[in-house]
This record gives structure tokens, sequence and C-alpha cells, in this order.
């Protein structure tokens, strides 16, 4: 991990900052910019959706918070450190202790028994193999996924493959719980289910950012940031029962002391 220093006007409370972050592929057409110039940042233990339509740059965003991908520019700090240069090693070892992931394809190991998909992060980050079936054993109670724990992953419906790879990004007890559209691939009912159990799993500290298309996911969320065209063009505060939604200050902006 860096040693940088954190920017000067990093708090304790952000657990990201990104500063004019871009991300540019190559493609036989050309340059495309799938991220421009994005400022962005989360407080510890926030809830926040990041919406917007196909293309928008949502998981490219989410993609380069959990450092599975590198920026073409800007930077990124985690937890007031700079973090956009560290190497693959560097961002392994955070996602193992610091940084869950949901995908939308589950990504769940076919070759391994469910218990098993969820208590590999455990010993990978050095629990003990006691302390780590204990915990896969609480999140297979939890998730109501015991009578399922000794099957491979594809014998489960869509919904329970989703609750495996959770609790897979759950085991280490994660302070960043990263999503990339997690009832994407399911029906409604097991798309409610998916979110009642990270509702329900989430501590008080833990920071939650999930990508989604799903405007119900979206509304559960205490911020939510809408993307287009690798842009953030907007973010509001979804209403609670008979309440409008609230447009937002963006949190940079409102460091700064300015008004929207």
């Amino acid at each position: 991990m860096t040693a940088n220093p954190p920017h000067s006007d990093s708090t304790p409370e952000l657990m990201i900052e990104a500063r004019q972050l871009t991300r540019t592929f190559r493609t036989g057409g050309g340059p495309f910019k799938a991220l421009k110039s994005v400022d962005f940042a989360v407080r510890r233990g926030e809830f926040v959706a990041i919406t917007g339509p196909s293309g928008s740059g949502k998981s490219t965003l989410l993609h380069l918070l959990a450092g599975l991908d590198q920026p073409s520019g800007g930077e990124l700090r985690f937890k007031g450190i700079r973090v956009d240069q560290d190497s693959a090693r560097q961002w392994a070892l955070r996602r193992r202790s610091q940084i869950g992931i949901v995908f939308q394809f589950f990504n769940l190991i076919d070759n391994l028994s469910v218990a098993d998909n969820i208590e590999v992060p455990a010993l990978l980050a050095g629990h003990r193999p006691r302390d780590a079936r204990d915990r896969r054993t609480a999140l297979l109670d939890a998730l109501n996924l015991r009578d399922v724990a000794n099957l491979a992953p594809a014998r489960l419906s869509g919904g329970q493959q989703q609750r495996v790879a959770l609790a897979r990004a759950l085991v280490n007890q994660p302070e960043l719980l990263l999503a990339d559209e997690p009832t994407g691939n399911l029906d409604s009912q097991a798309g409610r289910e998916v979110m009642r159990v990270i509702r329900e799993q989430r501590t008080p500290s833990q920071t939650i950012v999930i990508v989604t298309h799903d405007a119900r996911v979206a509304s559960q969320a205490g911020r939510v940031i809408t993307m287009r065209d690798g842009r953030i063009t907007g973010e509001t505060e979804p209403g609670r029962d008979d309440e409008p939604r609230r447009t937002l200050t963006p949190i940079f902006d409102r460091e700064r002391g300015g008004e929207r």
C-alpha cells in the first residue's frame, strides 16, 4: 500500500475520494472515454447507489473503486490514502480484508461447494480455519443457505447463488461493500430477498456502493448518484414515504461551501 499522505482536504469521514478520475479504453475505432473527469466521494457508513443507462460508466467506476481496473488519469483515495497507482498485489491484499465485491454474474467457483465458496476468502485473509468455519456457518444460517451448503453452485437458483456471492463478500466483514447490479439477473422476489439480506447484514460503520438499473434498489440507498456519458450528472436523496426526492450538493462542493 502506498504511503502517500492524505490530500490536504481529506477527512477521516471519507471512505472513498475520486478527483478528476478518467478511464480511456483503446478500441478499433480509436480511444473511448468511459469516465470523464469524475469527482466522487463516499463517507464512511454511507449507502450509495449509482444509476444511469447502459454505457454511462457506472460499472467502470465501480471496477476502479475495487482495484479491478486502473484509471487513465486523476486520483483515487481509499481511507485518505492515494491508491490509484497501487499494484495488483496491493489491491488483492486490500480486497481480502477491507473490500467485499458482489458481481452481477455471481463469479462462484463451480468445483467448490457453497460452504467452501464462502469460507475460502476468510482462509485467504489469514483467519484460523476454525474462525473461518464459524464465520461461514453464521452466514449460512443468516442467509438461509444451510440446506444447500454441500451443493455445487450450479445446482442453485439464481437468487440462492447471489446470496452465496453476498455471503462470500461479507465473510471478512469488509469496511466497504461494492455490488455491481446485484439484482440484475434475478426475478423481483429474489431481488427483494437479496436487498433484504444486504440491509440486515450491514453493520453501522460499513460503507456500501451499489451500481443498479433498478429504481426500487436505488430507493433504498441514502444517496443516489446519476451518471450519463461517463460523467456524474446529479445527486439526490430518495424520498421517504410521501416525501419527494431532494437534490443534493456533491460532497466536495459542500466542503467548499458551495450551493446548488
